[in-house]
């Protein structure tokens, strides 16, 4: 004996078939093993696509609200702290820290040097007020005043 189609057990398990082809079919299960554990698993198989076949799914009333707030404060989030936030800020900051390293060496630089070249023109004008003359320099070879200008030369204050 023929097994049947697939097609008419589905048919048979949606009700879609007439009443004389739907007693034959079923005629035929009551002999075929086969046909019948498939014609069992299209049934469970309708069953379930009925019970899912509902006109449109419930959305509470809640629930767009609640979606457009969480948008709003991930968009208000993303921009103060997005990505691009701490990538901008470290470089800038390194900048910002080498220009005022930068900027504090040259001052705390100049500031010393000037220091330093005030207190040679003070010892020098000293010494040259202490051997009566106005400015150290030139002096003839071997005088106290060669030997004194020589000491502060070689001591860095000249």
């Amino acid at each position: 004996m023929p097994h049947i189609k697939k097609s008419k057990l589905s048919a048979l398990a949606d009700g879609a078939l007439s009443p004389i082809e739907s007693e034959r079919v079923r005629g035929h299960l009551d002999i075929c093993g086969r046909c019948r554990n498939q014609a069992e698993r299209l049934s469970k198989v309708a069953e379930f696509l009925s019970l899912a076949n509902t006109d449109e799914p419930t959305i509470p009333p809640f629930f767009l609200a609640r979606v457009r707030q969480r948008i709003r404060s991930r968009k208000k989030q993303s921009l103060l702290h997005g990505r691009w936030l701490p990538r901008a800020l470290i470089p800038a900051g390194s900048i910002a820290l080498f220009l005022i390293a930068v900027a504090g060496g040259g001052y705390l630089g100049t500031r010393a040097f000037m220091q330093r070249n005030n207190s040679a023109t003070a010892s020098e004008s000293q010494a040259a007020s202490y051997l009566g003359a106005d400015v150290l320099g030139d002096y003839p070879t071997g005088s106290m005043g060669d030997v004194l200008d020589n000491l502060l030369s070689a001591r860095g204050g000249r």
